[in-house]
């Protein structure tokens, strides 16, 4: 990487240039990924030490002493070890799983850095002990973990120690192995660490940050001090599996001052950034402890790691707290993150905006690509997907909107929708409150009575109710509070006979920071006894009138989701039957780690199931009583699943071959009709859906574009190919947030950035962006920077991939796509579309009624 020692000059997108002056004759504006395709040819040096056999023999041991059906099926606990070492040791990459039966050679990976074996130990021995030693969990195997840590040597390591070069990708820039994600996105990191790039005619100097990421210099001072960050990932794009270098960068406020004495920290980590010499900085938890001398400290191993690398000496963490103002200015500059609510906790309001604006991105982007020009090239070959015949990019849907009076027609179209989404022709409403908050409720049920007036084949019930002990401070958090609290709700509430839906006003969170919010425990409770519920924070005679009518609307909007109500579509469009909208779609969620009173669950699958023509959703979970329910029947699913003594394994069964089993039943009811299947590829459901990997993509072999031969519908421990052709199911994946490019668009001669919105081709792949709000946040965002307005908040609309992995002969794939991304719209607590197509969002909501301990 070549290193001048001077600033590049700012360079231009190449496409940009073309299009900067005539982007106005098109209305349909441009995207530009930020996104780098890397170069096949990237070598590297790499390092690594092996893990000695004898350290993992005494580990399985540990593992077997604390849980004698421990099968190894699952790797030793390695992350906590991992995510130090990214942190502190510079180089490393990756730690390779540690299996029963894995090889380990390569165990510790690190980049162009030879690995010091002695830090590596004092790492390895501060995880066991935190790990193994001081978990009462591990206390059978007490004796062992004392051994190991005695005979622990540095010799074992440097005995494993070795290199070699390695190239990253192969010819078709496809990475070649594991290591190359991170090993490639370190190498652009640390070409940038310590370099100056220019942001709206600011030089701003970029500081290394812990792995993948980089923050810059401090920005503005006081109430206004900001940094920017810039953090790399590499992704691949299916089906190939061709790489391309994320590049995403957002705004760090720091925490100007304080107000207080002793401000609150709220339970949670404050993060403090100490800045060295050397453009780097560490990343160091302050905790607060209560009832103690020393009320702040540093939160331990990190300490120790800190300690470790004989850095000059670290202050007290109370001495931060309380010099904050001169911790960010002094000699030795240490800066706390601020988050939003911080001023209420003791801390002063940090006022600059978040998120960074089109013009930002555009020159960080530039600035980025000015040092690593040689190792990567823009990405290109991004058109944008029209309409097609079968697929309008916008469905035709009712206009209701609670936030206006609705007309009498409006008002008997919604009573009617409701009948038909809810299947029930009466529904009661109950608001619940306390003697203090009663002219809230009396606000509510105007509300209520303004929205929903019966009619001839819809009666509506609403009725204020007292809220009394049940909405009083819980002792504790813990899971004996809260299962007594339910107890006492079902006690105090008759079992509803009617479909029944309430709005509960109770204090935020904030409120019950010392005692147990009682709200999960409410809402659990209701269930129980047949009662949907949703929550509203009261307010006084100071809130602005709009604010209070925004508050309630949204609200009532969200119990009509919770109820199963989704928008209607236009009768001109439901007499189309060619159209791909009278298709069903199932969209699939995957809850993870729920931990209830009665155990702990790693995977809960669940699927919604939606036809827009029909107006019904649906529910279906193997671990229900009655797996397959009306959406509103779920939350009462899921409230007594919380409760069952047999969760664990339930959740168990139901995560264990459900991909397998159900993409069989759907291909066996679907043969003549068609089912379109969506699902979010993420940690958790690939975990138990293999076959939507972009490794497992790239090995289908296709007999047309999108209709692989056979695809992967069992786990990784567990294959099972299935063949999907000639039925009527599509299979669509839906990815987003760090696994997608951000993008800025092109430039207007007259209004600067331009607005857009639309699906987009890359490759075989799809993305999609939503419609931006008519909001400052997004307007600005193409106009101005945080130079020119620190206090605006800058938003885009995020852009998700949409990837047919499964279609059928003859099917347009941009008719597919363009059917999903139409599903994002139609929610009716929203305006503009959701994140996710609507089954997908509506399953991802039911976890609230899970009760989680």
């Amino acid at each position: 990487m070549k290193n001048t020692g001077k600033l590049p000059e700012p360079c231009m997108n190449h496409s940009l240039q073309h299009t900067k002056e005539v982007s106005d004759m098109s209305k349909a504006t441009k995207i530009y990924p930020m996104a780098f395709v890397p170069n096949p040819d990237a070598e590297c040096r790499l390092y690594y030490v092996g893990f000695p056999k004898k350290w993992k023999d005494s580990l399985i041991r540990a593992e077997k002493a604390a849980n004698p059906k421990w099968s190894g099926v699952y790797a030793l606990p390695t992350y906590a070890l991992g995510k130090s070492l990214g942190t502190w040791m510079d180089g490393i990459v990756e730690l390779a799983p540690l299996r029963l039966d894995s090889k380990d050679e390569m165990w510790a990976i690190s980049c162009e850095q030879e690995i010091n074996t002695e830090q590596l130990l004092e790492h390895m021995k501060a995880w066991i002990q935190v790990q193994y030693g001081n978990n009462y969990k591990y206390r059978p195997a007490a004796v062992e973990i004392q051994k190991l840590l005695q005979e622990m040597k540095v010799e074992d390591l440097n005995e494993l120690a070795g290199s070699k070069n390695v190239r990253l990708f192969d010819a078709d820039g496809i990475p070649t192995e594991n290591y190359s994600y991170a090993a490639f996105s370190l190498m652009v990191t640390n070409a940038l660490t310590g370099k100056e790039i220019q942001i709206d005619g600011h030089r701003v100097k970029l500081n290394y940050a812990g792995k993948n990421q980089l923050i810059s210099d401090i920005q503005g001072e006081g109430d206004h001090s900001y940094s920017y960050g810039i953090s790399f990932s590499l992704q691949t794009v299916p089906p190939e599996r061709k790489a391309l270098l994320l590049c995403d960068c957002c705004i760090h406020r720091w925490i100007p001052d304080r107000w207080s004495e002793k401000p609150y920290l709220n339970g949670d980590n404050l993060t403090a950034h100490i800045w060295m010499e050397n453009n780097r900085i560490y990343k160091l938890p302050i905790f607060q402890k209560y009832k103690t001398e020393e009320e702040y400290s540093w939160k331990e191993p990190e300490k120790t790691y800190y300690n470790l690398y004989q850095f000059r000496a670290l202050p007290a963490a109370g001495e931060v707290i309380r010099s904050i103002v001169d911790s960010m200015t002094g000699k030795q500059k240490i800066t706390c993150l601020y988050k939003n609510g911080m001023d209420g906790c003791g801390f002063k309001k940090n006022v600059i905006g978040t998120g960074v604006s089109v013009l930002e991105k555009k020159d960080i982007y530039d600035g980025v690509f000015s040092y690593i020009a040689d190792i990567v090239r823009e990405t290109e070959g991004i058109s944008r997907v029209g309409s097609t015949k079968r697929a309008v990019k916008k469905l035709k849907l009712d206009t209701l909107n609670l936030n206006r009076e609705l007309t009498k027609d409006q008002r008997l179209l919604l009573a009617r929708r409701m009948k038909t989404c809810t299947e029930s022709d009466h529904l009661t409403f109950e608001v619940y409150a306390t003697d203090d908050t009663l002219e809230c409720a009396e606000k509510i049920m105007e509300k209520l009575e303004s929205v929903f007036v019966s009619c001839e084949e819809m009666t509506f019930t609403i009725k204020r109710c007292r809220l009394g002990s049940m909405g009083e401070p819980m002792k504790s958090s813990k899971s004996a509070d809260a299962l007594k609290r339910i107890h006492e709700i079902e006690k105090e509430l008759s079992p509803a006979t009617e479909l029944t839906a309430c709005i509960v006003v109770l204090p935020g969170k904030e409120c019950f920071h010392k005692l147990g919010d009682p709200k999960a425990s409410i809402r659990c409770g209701m269930a129980l006894t047949n009662r949907l519920t949703q929550f509203v924070t009261p307010w006084d005679e100071t809130v602005k009138e709009n604010v209070i009518e925004s508050k309630i609307t949204s609200a009532v909007e969200d119990l009509c989701r919770q109820l199963g109500y989704v928008r209607e579509l236009d009768e001109s469009a439901i007499e189309k039957k060619e159209l791909l909208h009278h298709t069903p779609v199932i969209g699939m969620q995957v809850m993870t780690q729920i931990c209830t009173p009665y155990g702990k669950a790693r995977f809960l699958p669940l699927y919604v199931e939606m036809d827009y023509v029909s107006g019904k959703v649906y529910a279906e979970c193997d671990a229900f009583e009655q797996t397959r329910v009306l959406y509103r029947e779920a939350a009462f699913e899921l409230a007594h699943l919380s409760l069952d003594k047999n969760f664990e394994k339930k959740c168990e069964n139901a995560a264990r071959g459900t991909w397998k089993q159900k993409m069989i039943m759907w291909k066996n009811l679907y043969r003549d009709k068609n089912l379109l299947v969506l699902i979010e590829a993420n940690g958790n459901t690939r975990a138990i859906c293999n076959g939507i990997t972009d490794s497992q993509i790239q090995k289908y072999r296709y007999l047309a574009p999108y209709c692989p031969e056979q695809i992967e519908t069992g786990t990784k421990e567990n294959s099972y190919l299935q063949d999907l052709n000639h039925s009527g199911v599509r299979l669509i994946r839906i990815r987003r947030n760090g696994e997608i490019p951000d993008y800025y668009t092109e430039i207007s001669s007259t209004d600067g950035y331009s607005a857009t919105s639309g699906v987009f081709r890359y490759g075989q792949d799809y993305w999609a962006i939503a419609g931006r709000p008519n909001d400052k946040s997004y307007t600005s965002s193409y106009k101005k920077t945080t130079y020119d307005l620190p206090h605006q908040k800058f938003a885009e609309r995020d852009m998700i991939e949409i990837y047919p992995i499964q279609l059928q002969k003859d099917d347009d794939p941009d008719e597919w796509v363009i059917y999903t991304n139409s599903l994002r719209t139609g929610a009716i607590q929203y305006d503009e579309a959701t994140a996710l197509p609507i089954p997908m969002h509506m399953a991802a909501k039911l976890q609230e009624y899970l009760l989680e301990v």
